[in-house]
């Protein structure tokens, strides 16, 4: 009996081996891939058009960007043009297994990642890039076992923000989210022990919350209207639940406009161009905070719902073109990175750059082409293994004809 049952168990487990190396992904190269994927179904309210994705001629192709040397991980969240040469910024690991992680800079003329280091204590992580080549991010609080907001100018050297917020308490948890071309920055903040999330922006101004527990900026524009997510209060008809707001340079917040005759109970805000739209995500089932989830764009008081795959649709960046970067649902817990606009559909960057249907891949943020409007760029992260996510931070290009 005790053999037999070896016998099955030793199966079993070379089944399971033999599947996870067949989920393995090999990074394909960057060459130009058919046209191919699916359309997106357009589902919900006002949505953004839901066709197949522009038809034949568009190429996308797909670049690892790599991990540090003896690292596994890697994950791209920012992208610029400093000085005519493309910076992408994120995170990547340098071990195996619970090593920690460090911030990166990829630059396209080195082909290579830089570690930018840490403060206070040893992890980092980088969130965003400007034309100017300043970083910001979140490095190991001082005091604590959280985060700590920081910036790297453009040599690398790292800057303390977190603990130079305007409050008279310890700053106890506090991150970088985004920097525009101005240098103005904004992120979010815990200032003492009642655990109330603060919005802020660089140099030094508290932009406080709604009353709610929970406050952030994810974006900023040139002009300094600033996006993210408020939880209003709790005796409000909105439950207390995060919605997404704006923030105007003067600090003034508001939320946006919901869709006529869907509820909601949460959304959030990305990202913010300068022409004013802004892009994110939220919650049309009034039953379940995350069941169906959709992205939207917002534009000229309108929001407007962006297509998608199977259901559940993330919209993270948007580029001054008004093309928008996120990730879609594909079937069952896989995700696909996507590309959109109005007048040429739902692109699939993982299918169209040759990675397979059951690999997630997620995009985190995008740039136009500085001389080419045919051509954008999108950086995000893809998965390396089907059944738990080994991801690479990788840069699609995308040529349109």
């Amino acid at each position: 009996m005790k053999t037999k049952l070896s016998i099955l168990l030793l199966s079993i487990l070379a089944l399971l081996f033999t599947w996870s190396c067949e989920d393995d992904l090999a990074l394909p190269d960057s060459e130009d891939i058919e046209m191919r994927g699916k359309g997106g179904n357009g589902n919900g309210g006002n949505n953004g058009g839901g066709n197949n994705g522009g038809g034949g001629g568009i190429t996308v192709t797909m670049q690892d960007l790599g991990t540090f040397p003896g690292g596994t991980e890697s994950s791209a969240h920012g992208i610029n043009i400093v000085n005519n040469d493309i910076w992408v910024v994120g995170y990547a690991n340098t071990g195996q297994d619970l090593s920690p992680n460090f911030a990166f800079l990829w630059k396209e003329s080195t082909g290579t990642m830089q570690d930018l280091g840490w403060l206070h204590k040893p992890r980092s992580l980088a969130n965003d890039v400007n034309s100017s080549g300043t970083i910001v991010g979140t490095t190991g609080n001082p005091d604590n076992n959280w985060d700590n907001a920081v910036m790297w100018d453009s040599t690398g050297n790292i800057f303390d923000i977190g603990q130079q917020l305007p409050f008279d308490s310890a700053n106890l948890h506090s991150g970088a989210r985004a920097i525009n071309n101005n240098g103005a920055i904004v992120g979010w903040v815990v200032p003492d022990y009642d655990w109330r999330y603060h919005i802020w922006k660089w140099p030094l101004e508290d932009l406080g919350n709604l009353e709610g527990q929970y406050a952030g900026a994810n974006g900023i524009n040139q002009s300094g209207v600033m996006v993210g997510y408020a939880e209003l209060p709790r005796d409000s008809t909105f439950f207390g639940f995060l919605y997404r707001a704006v923030w105007m340079p003067d600090g003034t917040a508001s939320s946006l406009d919901t869709i006529p005759g869907l509820g909601e109970t949460y959304s959030w805000a990305n990202d913010i161009n300068d022409a004013g739209q802004i892009v994110g995500y939220f919650n049309i089932d009034t039953s379940c905070n995350s069941c169906e989830i959709r992205g939207f764009i917002w534009e000229n008081g309108i929001l407007n719902i962006l297509p998608d795959w199977d259901g559940r649709t993330h919209a993270n960046a948007i580029s001054e073109a008004g093309y928008v970067a996120g990730e879609s649902r594909y079937s069952s817990s896989v995700y696909h990175a996507f590309l959109w606009r109005s007048d040429v559909g739902m692109i699939d960057l993982a299918e169209l750059s040759g990675m397979k249907g059951t690999n997630s891949s997620y995009a985190e943020d995008i740039i136009d082409h500085p001389t080419d409007p045919k051509t954008v760029y999108v950086v995000g992260r893809v998965c390396t293994k089907r059944n738990y996510c080994v991801p690479h931070a990788v840069l699609w290009t995308v040529t349109f004809p």
